[in-house]
């Protein structure tokens, strides 16, 4: 899986560095690189879960006074 994490990571660097050209220096491509792949991870992780067409978000409702 970590090859396939590896490409879609580079893809998505890929994609973002076209629309950005010479914006980012050395440094910066490393910590991209890192944000894309946390990212991705966190992508694949949510992907694992069951929805069915009837699930809806989770709606929050906070009750409070005023002040």
């Amino acid at each position: 899986m970590s090859d396939e994490l590896d490409v879609e990571v580079e893809q998505r660097l890929t994609f973002v560095l076209a629309r950005l050209p010479g914006w980012f220096d050395e440094d910066e491509l490393a910590r991209l690189r890192a944000q894309i792949r946390e990212l991705v991870e966190a992508s694949r992780k949510l992907g694992t879960f069951p929805l069915t067409n009837a699930d809806e978000p989770d709606f929050l409702v906070q009750m409070g006074t005023r002040q």
